[in-house]
């Protein structure tokens, strides 16, 4: 699938649920609000149970070097 197909896609899903919120009835909202909390429910407990990865001490230092690295070079504008 092309990027432009998945933009489109990614496109109508949004202005489906625009338009479910937007909607005068307030079951359609209800409903939408429901489901979509159920789906994210169902997203957590499945991510929760999943077993953490296990990384290598060297890999994790090496991350934690270069997300420091990245947080103390930025240069703030009130400086």
């Amino acid at each position: 699938m092309s990027r432009k197909a998945k933009v489109n896609e990614l496109r109508f899903y949004h202005l489906k649920a625009k338009k479910k919120m937007n909607s005068p009835n307030p079951e359609v909202r209800i409903r939408y609000k429901l489901e979509k909390y159920l789906e994210h429910k169902a997203w957590y407990h499945k991510a929760k149970e999943s077993e953490p990865q296990d990384f290598a001490v060297s890999i994790l230092q090496h991350q934690l070097q270069n997300n420091c690295h990245i947080s103390v070079s930025r240069k703030r504008p009130y400086e």
